[in-house]
């Protein structure tokens, strides 16, 4: 079985990748640089990830055979 360490590791490029668009986003609604600390994009990604994109990270991880289907 694989843990939850080894998991959260191979998902941290994606979850980047949605702290990147969210800091892009929010930077260009205000006009200045906005980084991955803003609370507003904190919860974004967040909201992203329990609304689906952390489950569609895991199937693709899945196709790609990084790692096995668990239980």
């Amino acid at each position: 079985m694989i843990s939850d360490t080894t998991w959260i590791r191979q998902e941290l490029p994606d979850v980047a990748r949605l702290f990147e668009d969210e800091c892009r986003t929010e930077s260009e609604y205000r006009g200045r640089p906005v980084n991955e600390h803003d609370p507003v994009v904190r919860t974004r990604v967040a909201d992203r990830l329990l609304n689906g994109a952390g489950e569609r990270i895991r199937r693709r991880m899945i196709r790609r055979g990084v790692f096995p289907e668990t239980e």
